[in-house]
């Protein structure tokens, strides 16, 4: 809109400059009125862009800058009591100010040399129409009296605007009639160095336009100047037009409006392919901020033309939907090191891999730090599995750091208008303020003074450590009864950023002074100011924080509260685990068990880490940073580090294995079987041999069950593992305790490891897993699930109901319908383009298999009984809305412009989804693009999944180290009887204050009118009063 004002404002001022030229006597009214109308525009939009400008002095002495400058003066010079002739050539040069619009339209008319020939020719009328201009004012100024009087010309001269712009057209097409002339000896000058000007500028254009067009469209290059004082990333690897709506949605959502007027974001997409004509589209909703360059990141060359050496970031996204993820990740990997080489390890490179195992591969130990690894597929299979314990969690934890659609017609008292207030929360790292650290305030003290001031959850911190010499940074979940230190980052849940850096703007509000004083008395504030010092209202409010007085509520029996919320953490689930056929561990083996799921401060992450702000890869951090690789892997690393040793340095067979045997016990917490050659000193369970150590890595099935068995294991086992599958195969499922049914129908997942893994762990229910498929798994597929207590298989099709009922799926407690990904078949070379690589028809018959095995279960279930039974997966959001409960509503009611950057984006308020019901695959994506802001995205999210460990202070070493027993773990709990018909507000401070609690969010389930199914609540208004069915996320 500010582009078309702009041209209108220039094109009036250069209307009333040529009518101008005409008339010798007073001008009309509206003309002085127009000429002061436009002229206060070009002066506040120039001071509004100084103002606005990352780089002041940049854009001031830039060429964009110079011509707004110039723009402002006629208006100047109007009012000026000095002769202001020299405004009317001044007010003519406002025609510069039409590029603008003509660089925007350029950018419809298509490909890269369709646009630079529209530009051109735009120019070069320009460049004409600005020099008759200046031809016509310099001659008639310049023009003698004499020679006026002898040609009959009036006072103003004898050359009008048209005879200019007629000469100059003769004169550069070298026709040259020669009927007009210019009078004047600095006319014809002028004219002579317009000649000369264009001459030298129209070539150059032309010459470049012949270069682009014997190469491919979009082979341009990004100028690096566009991001001074600001930040751009490239965009590469395997692109599609659903992925790149997704990424330029996200990134451009009004909640990170605050972060784009601070530091300006440019985004370049760098693809070997043209884009399509969808694709341009959705690119000229991004105009000015978002450029597509033909190339490929394996290519030196390419990556010179994007500036790669300068970015912010370079994403490398993978393709999900690959017939061979191996292949796949092998080209990832290519893709990675070549960026890597070119760039330096300044530059962070997040590559996607499909492969968790991958991560762990010997090639990423030669790379400097600036790798940061992401793999989702494990991410993926544990969200399904916990979301069988804990209603709309694969909704909660997206919504997390996915932003949705407004509604720009607020709908009063309804759910809609609730889910996206959870919708917006969003999580978002604060430096915390100084306050904190000189009051002393424990984290859980912390939380309720930022929840009462700012209705903000702080839900964990971002807390610095040193390890071998180096720091590191980790994330902790809730770290309850911990000091807050200076070097803390907060995260917290807000609905933006300026909510946000609110917290960390503490100091500056509570220590506010009235007018010129608080600029003057700003500085006083770093150097810390007494208790006494604090505004009243703020100092009570510390006060009631500090002293933990539960006066705000009127509870009548606060012991009896006590022994609800005990009651609904934990005898709900020890009821659960007596009921399931897993034998119970004794106590001894508890701590163990802590220590082998590695609940590290970012455990189970396929986010490789190393450097001190956790975005490199490698280094000692690999152990416990990368989780569930292959079960041999790290012991062999031992063996490796030893062979490649100095050979002059002795080193005896027995060390070896002493140092393979302590890593086994250290890491791995096995118990191996005495070896009968074996002394009688030897203690029981001690490894005495080489052999027999790689013997238990190389054993089916594994000592350890947290690790994903390798593919060579797998192998050699393959006669024990089948005659394993033939033991678990049911033809009809008959058991003591409600199941998990898992339902395939298409290609068997290879990472259903991390499924059935996340549902053994300990401490939590352990119910038996039924997996119904239509082909007996292959020994590689069922030797990674194969070897877990309670896992069983039926051969059938999830599409028969007779099938179904064979799995047992009435007695199931749940029904996991899961999805696979198909092989594209269209070309990727060079000439396809990106809708090519759209969707292909498989993957909506996937959905569509999906649909109507959820709608089987469904009627098996006879409905009501299926509230919350099934989730779904499906390969596009957009399938969804074809899922029972269905909800038609008008598409109007959201926000226009946005609506349009990403039309699928309604999804989000389908109720299958809102409930936790379906879930796809592709959401998970937000996680790459959230990792940009915060490095520790995926750690968050693994940590909120599988649990995190708690920070305990060790008096001897004074010093923070993690808990070997305890976890703090994400749960879901009725709402106690004591806090119905309270305020959500009420109940975050009772949990938090009387029973070791965050509250996260709500899981409401009235309102919809759609057989009881919920909609997740994040964060609900203080104000929100709490219902008896209401279900509430907590951190324990």
């Amino acid at each position: 809109m500010l582009v078309w004002i702009e041209f209108l404002a220039a094109i009036i001022s250069v209307v009333v400059y040529i009518l101008t030229t005409y008339r010798t006597g007073d001008r009309p009214h509206w003309q002085r009125l127009a000429e002061i109308v436009c002229g206060l525009f070009f002066v506040i939009d120039y001071i509004l862009n100084v103002y606005s400008s990352p780089v002041r002095l940049y854009y001031i002495f830039s060429l964009r800058g110079v011509i707004d400058f110039v723009s402002t003066l006629p208006i100047i010079l109007y009012w000026s009591p000095i002769d202001n002739g020299a405004a009317g050539i001044l007010l003519f040069f406002r025609a510069l100010r039409i590029m603008p619009l003509i660089t925007h339209v350029g950018g419809r008319t298509g490909g890269a040399i369709k646009e630079h020939i529209f530009i051109l020719v735009m120019y070069t009328f320009g460049v004409v129409f600005i020099a008759a201009g200046v031809l016509q004012w310099v001659d008639n100024k310049m023009t003698k009296q004499s020679v006026k009087d002898e040609n009959a010309c009036s006072d103003t001269g004898c050359m009008t605007f048209f005879d200019a712009f007629w000469l100059m057209i003769v004169t550069m097409s070298t026709v040259g009639y020669g009927d007009i002339t210019p009078k004047s000896n600095w006319g014809r000058a002028i004219l002579i160095v317009l000649i000369i000007s264009a001459l030298v500028i129209l070539p150059p254009q032309i010459n470049r336009i012949l270069h682009l067009a014997s190469k491919r469209p979009y082979g341009g290059a990004f100028d690096v100047r566009k991001v001074v004082g600001s930040r751009f990333f490239i965009v590469s690897g395997n692109i599609s037009f659903e992925t790149v709506q997704a990424f330029l949605a996200e990134f451009y959502h009004p909640t990170h409006e605050k972060d784009m007027w601070a530091f300006p974001l440019q985004i370049v997409i760098m693809a070997p392919f043209k884009p399509s004509f969808e694709l341009k589209s959705l690119l000229m909703h991004y105009k000015d901020r978002v450029e597509f360059i033909q190339g490929t990141p394996i290519k030196d060359s390419d990556l010179d033309r994007v500036s790669a050496k300068v970015a912010s970031a370079v994403y490398l996204l993978a393709d999900a939907q690959a017939k061979d993820p191996a292949a796949e990740d092998a080209a990832q990997i290519v893709r990675t090191l070549a960026v890597h080489r070119h760039c330096g390890s300044k530059v962070r490179v997040i590559v996607e891999l499909l492969q968790p195992e991958k991560a762990a591969d010997a090639i990423w130990d030669d790379t400097k730090d600036g790798i940061e690894i992401i793999c989702l597929d494990p991410t993926r299979f544990k969200l399904l599995a916990r979301s069988c314990h804990i209603r709309g969690l694969s909704t909660f934890v997206i919504n997390l750091f996915r932003s949705g659609l407004d509604i720009s017609k607020p709908l009063k008292d309804h759910w809609m208008m609730k889910y996206m207030h959870g919708l917006h929360q969003e999580v978002f790292p604060v430096i915390l303020p100084d306050l904190f650290h000189e009051e002393k305030l424990t984290f859980e003290q912390a939380a309720e003074l930022v929840y009462r001031k700012f209705s903000v959850i702080l839900f964990g911190i971002d807390v610095r450590h040193e390890e071998d010499g180096e720091e590191f940074r980790d994330v902790v979940l809730y770290p309850r009864g911990r000091v807050l230190r200076p070097s803390d980052v907060g995260l917290v849940l807000s609905p933006d950023l300026k909510t946000a850096e609110k917290i960390s703007k503490l100091d500056t509000i509570v220590h506010r002074r009235p007018g010129l004083l608080q600029f003057f008395c700003a500085p006083h504030v770093k150097s810390g100011l007494t208790k006494d010092s604090y505004p009243e209202e703020f100092r009570k409010l510390l006060d009631v924080v500090k002293q933990g007085k539960f006066s705000d509520m009127e509870l009548n029996d606060k012991s009896q509260l006590n022994h609800e919320l005990k009651i609904a953490i934990f005898d709900q689930n020890a009821k659960e685990s007596e009921d399931s056929s897993v034998p119970k561990e004794d106590s001894s083996r508890k701590g163990d068990t802590g220590v082998s799921r590695h609940y590290g401060l970012t455990s189970h992450s396929c986010l490789v880490k190393g450097d001190k702000d956790g975005s490199s890869h490698g280094k000692a951090r690999k152990q416990g940073i990368i989780s569930q690789v292959s079960a041999g892997k790290a012991e062999m690393k031992v063996i490796s580090a030893h062979q490649t040793r100095d050979t002059n340095k002795s080193l005896s067979k027995a060390k070896i294995f002493e140092e393979i045997s302590d890593s086994l016990k250290i890491h791995r917490r096995v118990s191996f079987p005495p070896d009968s050659k074996s002394s009688a000193k030897t203690p029981r369970g001690a490894i005495c041999n080489l052999e027999d150590a790689i013997n238990v890595m190389m054993s089916w099935p594994p000592q350890e069950q947290n690790y994903k068995p390798d593919p060579a294991i797998l192998e050699r086992h393959a006669t024990e593992i089948l005659e394993n599958l033939q033991r678990r195969t049911m033809k009809l499922v008959n058991l003591p305790v409600p199941h998990i049914l898992v339902c395939i129908q298409g290609k068997w997942p290879s990472s259903l490891f991390y499924f059935v893994s996340q549902l053994r762990t300990p401490g939590l229910p352990n119910s038996p897993v039924v997996i119904l498929h239509p082909n007996f798994p292959s020994e590689s597929d069922w030797g990674n699930v194969g070897f877990f207590d309670d896992v069983y298989f039926v051969k059938g099709s999830p599409s028969l109901g007779l099938d179904l009922l064979r799995a047992g799926v009435i007695q199931a407690e749940k029904v996991v319908i899961l999805t696979q990904g198909v092989q594209l078949e269209q070309s990727i070379g060079e000439h396809a383009d990106d809708q090519d690589r759209s969707a292909p028809s498989q993957t909506f018959t996937l959905d569509v298999n999906n649909v109507f095995i959820a709608a089987t279960v469904e009627r098996l279930l006879r409905h009501e009984t299926a509230k919350d039974r099934v989730i779904v997966e499906l390969q596009q959001e957009t399938e969804i809305q074809y899922l029972q409960p269905r909800l038609l509503f008008d598409r109007r009611i959201f926000d226009s412009e946005m609506y349009l950057r990403n039309r699928s984006a309604t999804f989000q308020f389908a109720p299958p989804y809102i409930g936790g019901k379906a879930f796809c695959p592709a959401a998970l994506g937000v996680l790459l693009y959230a990792t940009f802001f915060n490095r520790q995205t995926v750690a968050i999210v693994d940590q909120l999944i599988s649990g995190g460990q708690v920070l305990e202070y060790d008096e001897e070493t004074n010093e923070e180290r993690a808990s070997d027993t305890i976890i703090r773990d994400l749960g879901q709990i009725p709402v106690p009887k004591s806090f119905v018909g309270f305020t959500f507000s009420e109940l975050f401070i009772g949990m938090l204050r009387d029973h070791g609690a965050l509250a996260l969010g709500l899981y409401r389930i009235t309102g919809l009118k759609h057989d009881g199914l919920g909609f997740v609540y994040t964060n609900p208004l203080p104000t929100e009063v709490v219902e008896a069915t209401d279900l509430v996320y907590i951190l324990h």
